[in-house]
């Protein structure tokens, strides 16, 4: 065998093993559990248990979504929380994405906040999404919450608009603050609150939820072994808040690396993934 073809094919190979572990890290579905421990949490929903999908952008994972909805059956969740981007502004296909939620409300009571993807829409094509969502039953959440009740307790999904939303018209700052009055929780039930970005954590823990479920920073999209994330838009690089739990001084918040792909084309070593939040009340000892 030539010696300088067998050079030029080694290099041939590792970009064609390359390419090809890249392709399956974005297509190759995966899941995991995450279980939140709360002395609060009321003693009937102990176990209670919410898929967590995030930052789908419009993707497919097999035809009619079929794959990431038998992942989801096959999880059993009490609740499914989307938490944004659901489209993605630069190709969005309603249609597909509500009918991806019509048969995830089959699966599971359904609730929805937007992300910063919707606020990117054209209004005409934002208001198609929320009145296609919210007539295939899904809960859609702009700062509104509804309670589950079981044997006579109770807690509270709530949902967020993205901040986005309320930078239209005012600084960055002002839309925190705007951003803030619309998730008080400092009474009432125990809270678990959608809402897109992770990046918040100080409005977060201030607000009396109890559990935030996030996404927006695509898990950080390039992740490296023992140091995490890359780079997510409002942390820069190596972002605190990337993908799992985080125990904040009031709240636990969970971040999803999502589904999908937007800016960038491609994931690496970072797979789509689902979460399966796992509420366990924490007995005192």
């Amino acid at each position: 065998m030539n010696k300088k073809w067998l050079f030029g094919l080694i290099p041939a190979a590792v970009i064609t093993l390359g390419i090809a572990w890249i392709a399956w890290g974005n297509t190759a579905l995966s899941s995991r559990e995450i279980v939140v421990s709360d002395g609060r949490l009321p003693k009937s929903f102990s176990g209670f248990r919410i898929a967590l999908v995030s930052d789908l952008h419009d993707a497919e994972f097999g035809a009619g979504n079929k794959k990431l909805l038998a992942l989801l059956q096959e999880g059993s969740p009490d609740l499914i929380a989307i938490t944004g981007d659901l489209v993605d502004s630069s190709r969005s296909d309603i249609d597909a994405v509500v009918d991806f939620a019509a048969a995830a409300s089959e699966i599971a009571p359904t609730a929805y906040v937007t992300g910063n993807h919707e606020v990117r829409l054209p209004e005409n094509s934002l208001q198609r999404l929320l009145k296609g969502l919210e007539k295939v039953g899904v809960q859609v959440l702009r700062g509104e919450s509804f309670e589950i009740s079981r044997n006579g307790e109770k807690i509270r999904i709530a949902g967020a608009d993205d901040l986005g939303f309320f930078a239209r018209d005012c600084s960055v700052a002002e839309a925190k603050v705007r951003f803030a009055e619309t998730i008080d929780f400092s009474s009432g039930a125990y809270t678990v609150l959608l809402s897109h970005r992770p990046d918040l954590p100080e409005i977060y823990d201030s607000s009396g939820a109890a559990v935030i479920l996030c996404g927006h920073v695509h898990g950080g999209q390039f992740r490296i072994p023992l140091l995490g994330g890359v780079y997510a838009p409002g942390q820069g690089l190596f972002p605190k808040y990337d993908s799992g739990l985080y125990e904040l001084e009031n709240s636990f918040m969970v971040v999803s690396r999502g589904l999908g792909n937007s800016a960038f084309p491609f994931r690496i070593n970072n797979r789509p993934e689902v979460i399966f939040v796992k509420l366990e009340r924490q007995e005192e000892k």
